[in-house]
């Protein structure tokens, strides 16, 4: 035997025999079990001969000792003699004490984690879940382990699961993780973020699913309610847009046909009224040349205001033509060189996306002006079959990386918010060699919003 053994009298405990392992371990033939073996003076608690003698039966107990465990055994002979012997189990006993440990201590984190946590079989049935899962579906345990994963999701996300279910079962994934709704008992929905994973036998092939569920509705619900909030905001501010720009297309006609034609009506009685002052006081005659002066640069400036309120070129001749006679405006008025490219000439528009393209133009040269200190402009307007894209670039001193995305960069996004309904987009970058790049880009769709 590889474990100790040894031959006993039972009133004596008299070794009788020992076999080399007892020998090694101090057991001797003549010497007393307790003495020899365990260093005694009398017998020791593990003795179990005399109940072994009366019972005349085999015994057997599993015994701690100073750092191990032994399989003690008595099996008798005869009426003389049984045999005792000692297997040492203290590694498998370790082992088993340290896989309850385990085992206690995954129950534990299963059963109160703040997540849903449930296995499910290879052919999608529930099996163990946690207290938190149940919640979140809504089912009592018991009754979820008579349940298909296919009963508790939302139809709307089914499609989803059974083709990822088809990808694990494949061996072409083994872990997962999306958004999910499901559908509790009660009718109600439930999102949670959910990852899945796989434990495979040792052939590969899906031994069980594990299934980790986090609760978001609450979060899902607050997400829904800022897009509601986000896109009535930019409704109303399109419909803001659209009326201010109604209400200047109003004023602009107002100022033109009845400021500037009762201006041109006083200018021409003003200049009657000089010519017949012949032989008339040299003062009058030229009090009456001040006011001719006077009414022509009112003029002027109804006509600068009315321009600037809604330049008449934008609804007569189109946004090609608008935009160079606004690039023009401005070389003559601030001093910067502009250079126009536009591409085909007559660019067709609907009015909405026109103005919002004009007006997206307009507050890049006042950026121009404002931030950038340059001396030239590039700008270049083009139409696809797809898209129109108008382009503008200066060498001034470049837009700073942080001020693209800076909430207080009201300019940037007051033409990124023009170009939204319209699926467009604003793109703003500093360019590596100097000045600044903005790009709007818009779909050629004829419909507004998206």
């Amino acid at each position: 035997m590889p474990w100790p053994a040894l031959l006993l009298r039972p009133k004596t405990y008299e070794v009788v025999a020992a076999n080399r392992s007892a020998q090694l371990e101090g057991a001797e033939p003549g010497l007393t079990c307790y003495r020899g073996w365990q260093g005694f003076e009398k017998p020791c608690p593990w003795c179990l001969a005399p109940k072994l003698w009366s019972a005349g039966e085999p015994q057997q107990q599993v015994l701690e000792g100073k750092d191990r465990f032994l399989d003690t055994r008595w099996v008798p002979v005869d009426e003389e003699l049984f045999l005792h012997y000692a297997i040492d189990v203290t590694e498998h006993r370790l082992m088993e004490q340290s896989l309850r440990e385990s085992e206690r201590l995954f129950r534990n984190t299963f059963d109160h984690a703040q997540a849903g946590i449930v296995h499910v079989s290879p052919q999608g049935n529930y099996r163990d879940a946690n207290a938190r899962f149940c919640e979140i579906v809504g089912v009592d345990p018991e009754a979820l382990r008579n349940m298909h994963y296919r009963d508790t999701t939302h139809p709307d996300d089914l499609e989803g699961d059974l083709e990822l279910h088809r990808r694990f079962m494949a061996g072409g994934v083994d872990s997962h993780a999306r958004e999910k709704r499901y559908l509790r008992k009660d009718g109600t929905t439930i999102w949670v973020n959910r990852t899945l994973g796989v434990v495979r036998k040792a052939d590969g092939s899906p031994d069980y699913f594990v299934v980790v569920a986090e609760d978001i509705t609450d979060r899902k619900m607050a997400e829904a309610a800022l897009t509601r909030s986000r896109d009535q905001l930019r409704m109303l501010s399109t419909h803001i847009q659209g009326a201010v720009e109604d209400e200047r297309r109003r004023i602009a006609r107002e100022i033109h046909d009845i400021l500037g034609q009762g201006l041109m009506g006083l200018k021409l009685d003003t200049s009657w009224v000089a010519e017949h002052l012949d032989g008339c006081h040299e003062v009058l005659r030229e009090r009456m040349a001040d006011m001719l002066a006077s009414i022509d640069s009112t003029i002027r400036t109804v006509k600068r205001i009315a321009t600037e309120l809604r330049p008449v070129l934008l609804d007569d001749l189109g946004l090609g033509a608008a935009i160079e006679w606004q690039a023009g405006d401005f070389q003559k008025r601030r001093g910067i060189a502009c250079k126009v490219t536009v591409d085909p000439n007559d660019i067709e528009l609907d009015p909405a996306r026109s103005t919002a393209l004009f007006r997206i133009f307009e507050e890049i040269l006042a950026n121009v002006v404002r931030h950038a200190g340059a001396s030239k402009v590039s700008v270049r307007l083009i139409k696809t079959e797809r898209t129109v894209t108008l382009t503008v670039r200066d060498n001034g001193v470049g837009i700073p990386p942080e001020k693209i995305s800076d909430p207080m960069s009201f300019g940037l996004i007051g033409m990124c918010e023009r170009a939204y309904p319209f699926g467009g987009e604003v793109r703003v970058k500093a360019m590596p060699a100097g000045g600044t790049a903005v790009t709007a880009r818009f779909p050629v769709d004829a419909g507004v919003g998206r």
